[in-house]
């Protein structure tokens, strides 16, 4: 299979890698040595961080020059493998320039889906990698209890989501919140509207951080001061009924059905209390995850969510 800047790549080799339009990718055969492709001005960067992956023992890294074709160095690789004629799995976020490059260089290769090998590999979590996730949740929950505490009348979400990342910086751990506040909480992905926290605002914190690549991403809902009477005891019933139905139809539904069960009893709970129907109030549904694929880009507040949520395979 071929991996190139991503995820994946970090999975499978501890590289981490950024290029844009130019091709750096790792060719990994079912069996064999591995070969590196790479821009030649990239070559010393390459070297590095290949030094620290699995195959650190001088792989083969051909290098390509401005003017030259990387993908004829893809197809010569896989030639010199007797893999000419052989299946490529393609990482599915290769972008198709990419694999439409390869395709026309080695024609008579078969370019198919990755995805069964990278997801089939990552959906299966280490203790190491459990651990990870667990302290990456810990310290964004701890975050969020000092800002909950910190919060003041006044305050616009854009102080708030400065307490947060000065909060990071105190726990050692790299990360960040998107803050939304009132009407704009029903904006699953943010709002450019300046908004300031009131006497009993709603406040919804919604991201996470970073520990060693793994990433929490969590939202907490609260209000600042007194809880007003429409979002009172009731409410607080209902959410903690739902919350409580999901996690045991989680633990009572292990294997593939996991990750939708409880999701949609929790729902049904909330739609038989009132809050309904469905997808009126359930656009985003959960919508989070932890792992390597939990992420976020932040300008100012919230223009990308990028998250596989559920259906992480970290």
């Amino acid at each position: 299979m071929l991996l190139m800047s991503g995820t994946s790549l970090n999975y499978f080799t501890g590289i981490r890698w950024w290029g844009g339009e130019r091709l750096f990718a790792l060719v990994l055969p079912a069996k064999g040595s591995a070969f590196y492709v790479c821009p030649a001005f990239e070559e010393g960067r390459a070297r590095e961080q290949i030094a620290d992956a699995p195959d650190g023992e001088q792989p083969d890294v051909p290098t390509w020059q401005e003017d030259e074709s990387p993908y004829r160095l893809v197809a010569q690789g896989l030639k010199d493998r007797s893999m000419a004629t052989g299946k490529l799995g393609i990482e599915e976020t290769v972008r198709f320039f990419f694999a439409d490059g390869i395709a026309k260089a080695a024609p008579q290769l078969t370019l198919t889906s990755a995805t069964p090998v990278t997801a089939g590999c990552r959906m299966i979590k280490s203790a190491h990698e459990i651990a990870l996730m667990r302290l990456a949740a810990q310290v964004t929950l701890s975050a969020y209890e000092a800002v909950y505490r910190a919060m003041r009348e006044g305050m616009t979400q854009q102080q708030v989501q400065d307490l947060i990342a000065a909060a990071y910086g105190q726990l050692g751990f790299p990360g960040e919140a998107s803050v939304e506040v009132d009407e704009y909480t029903a904006y699953p992905h943010g709002s450019s509207t300046p908004q300031v926290i009131r006497e009993g605002s709603i406040v919804m914190i919604d991201d996470g951080c970073t520990v060693e690549g793994y990433q929490s991403d969590i939202t907490r809902t609260f209000v600042l001061g007194k809880v007003p009477e429409k979002t009172g005891t009731n409410e607080k019933s209902v959410r903690h009924r739902a919350s409580s139905t999901g996690r045991r139809a989680r633990d009572s539904a292990p294997g593939s059905g996991v990750r939708r069960s409880p999701m949609r009893r929790r729902e049904k709970v909330i739609v038989d209390s009132g809050y309904g129907p469905d997808y009126k109030y359930f656009a985003h549904r959960l919508g989070h995850g932890m792992g390597m694929m939990a992420r976020v880009a932040l300008s100012g507040s919230r223009q990308h969510h990028q998250t596989r949520g559920q259906h992480d395979h970290p």
